[in-house]
């Protein structure tokens, strides 16, 4: 797997994008001997199945649909996959185990993202508040450019902060 494609999917799987119940799903259809668990193959079918539910998964899609070499042909090699199976890939991933991954990851990314907005007495503006949740919203500029003009008129002037 690409360097390019990890952290797309990081992104992907710790940006909310993809909810916890559909990994759940996505598990239990590819945990083929039932046994609570997947191996690296069966999970690259279920990285496939939540490519297809994002908007960064589709575009991976269709660039490897369209030849690109960019993307890996499997994701076996990568850091990510001999974290979760081992050096030799033929450990298992459990559900649970994979869900808490997430959330780790996911604590950890807004921690560094607020960490790079400098909160001044562990707070920051509305104003860079509103920028850090609209960084991955998938938003046009255009229309983020609204949103944070509405969030400066109605904080204008007022010292608070979150």
């Amino acid at each position: 797997m690409s360097d390019l494609f990890v952290s797309n999917l990081l992104m992907m799987i710790i940006g909310g994008s993809v909810s916890a119940r559909h990994i759940e799903i996505a598990f239990k259809i590819f945990d083929v001997n039932g046994d609570g668990s997947v191996d690296a193959e069966e999970f690259e079918g279920i990285l496939d199945v939540l490519r297809q539910q994002t908007s960064i998964g589709m575009r991976h899609r269709e660039a490897k649909m369209l030849g690109s070499s960019y993307l890996g042909e499997s994701a076996v090699g990568s850091g990510l996959q001999k974290y979760f199976f081992g050096k030799y890939g033929n450990g298992k991933l459990k559900v649970h185990d994979f869900l808490a991954f997430q959330a780790r990851m996911k604590d950890e990314v807004l921690q560094m993202e607020f960490m790079r907005l400098q909160p001044e007495d562990g707070k920051i503006t509305e104003k860079k508040f509103c920028k850090m949740l609209l960084t991955y919203a998938g938003i046009s500029e255009q229309k983020q450019k609204k949103m944070l003009k509405r969030v400066k008129e109605r904080f204008q002037g007022e010292a608070a902060k979150v």
